[in-house]
């Protein structure tokens, strides 16, 4: 009777709610962003089958940032935060981790905080829920990626005496890992290479002579005179140099940034002579190429030597060497003795004064 005639007046109310992006997180790796929907959702519109990475569009915006592209490459139960660990997803969840992957030119490849991301549904028959409806391409989540650049060194300039280096830091630098604190001489070192004939006094720069930017010039501290052989290299110090996101700089460098050849300091030096066994000549071999102006340039002529005799009988007819022929770094001067020698004679032979450079 009445309760039948109830029955029959009662309809099953249709679901016309469609799914939709609540809210979304972002790791603070940018590994991973954690997409909450308003329901259960599914690839199918029977209400079966899981998400795939390909239900979804992300559209990237570099913005000048170190990452030059982004997609994601799988989507997976948020129960970890490593890809490989995370549980494959069977459909009906409601948040859903997607794995991000980047690209770029720079090592390593990471965003630097100015890049941005936006995740929508690839089509308007991708994702629905369980009572079929699906979900509006307009519907997208978006982040800007969070920074995860390392600060580092993009170049080095030495001052012409060896007296200071100018390091370049590809970004602000600070002293703490919460952006602040001005940075010291005591947050980088140096190291120089073995073989030349310069030693660093410390390894420390001995102050911090100015600051201009991201430009810091530091003073350094040599023992002996660079030859030009000695490579300098400048490193920030373990715990001692981060960007305004608490990003640590390495304490190891890419080289062809952070180091620099010392120049040249020390004069050329007469290595070895070779006197000819009728005492007519002496062959002078230098320890680098020669000149004789300071510009790198000009042939070395007789006048360029000067001689000197002390001992036994023979004499000097003139200080001056009376021929000069060279062959690389070794100079045959002819000498012209009065008298003859008893082999007790010293012959000296020296640069006249300002008369031989080296090319530096």
């Amino acid at each position: 009777g009445a309760s039948g005639s109830l029955a029959a007046n009662k309809a099953l109310v249709v679901d016309g709610v469609v799914p939709t992006i609540s809210s979304s997180a972002l790791a603070s790796d940018n590994s991973y962003i954690d997409i909450t929907m308003s329901e259960a959702i599914y690839n199918a519109s029977a209400g079966s089958g899981a998400l795939e990475a390909a239900d979804f569009t992300l559209t990237f915006a570099q913005n000048s940032g170190n990452a030059t592209g982004a997609s994601i490459s799988s989507v997976k139960k948020n129960d970890s935060a490593t890809e490989g660990s995370a549980t494959a997803l069977a459909g009906g969840e409601t948040v859903i981790r997607a794995f991000l992957s980047f690209t770029g030119y720079n090592i390593p490849i990471t965003p630097s905080g100015v890049e941005k991301i936006t995740i929508t549904p690839v089509n308007a028959t991708s994702i629905y829920d369980v009572a079929g409806n699906a979900m509006a391409t307009s519907q997208n989540t978006w982040w800007t990626l969070k920074d995860k650049l390392l600060p580092s060194i993009t170049s080095v300039s030495l001052a012409a005496d060896n007296s200071t280096l100018a390091v370049t830091l590809s970004e602000a630098g600070f002293s703490t890992n919460g952006g602040s604190g001005v940075l010291e001489a005591s947050d980088f070192a140096f190291s120089i290479s073995s073989g030349g004939a310069a030693t660093l006094s410390s390894t420390t720069p001995t102050s911090m002579i100015s600051i201009s930017g991201n430009v810091y010039t530091l003073g350094i501290s040599l023992s002996g005179t660079p030859n030009g052989t000695e490579t300098l290299a400048v490193n920030p110090v373990d715990n001692g140099i981060y960007d305004g996101a608490g990003n640590e700089a390495s304490t190891s460098q890419f080289n062809i940034y952070n180091t620099v050849t010392l120049n040249d300091k020390a004069g050329p030096t007469i290595s070895s002579v070779s006197l000819a066994s009728n005492n007519s000549s002496i062959a002078v071999t230098f320890s680098e190429a020669v000149y004789n102006t300071n510009g790198g340039s000009g042939a070395l002529e007789a006048s360029d030597f000067s001689f000197s005799i002390i001992g036994g009988t023979a004499t000097l007819s003139s200080a001056t060497p009376s021929s000069i022929s060279p062959n690389g770094n070794v100079y045959t001067l002819g000498i012209s003795l009065s008298g003859t020698p008893n082999g007790s004679e010293v012959l000296t032979v020296n640069p006249a004064d300002d008369s031989i450079y080296d090319s530096d």
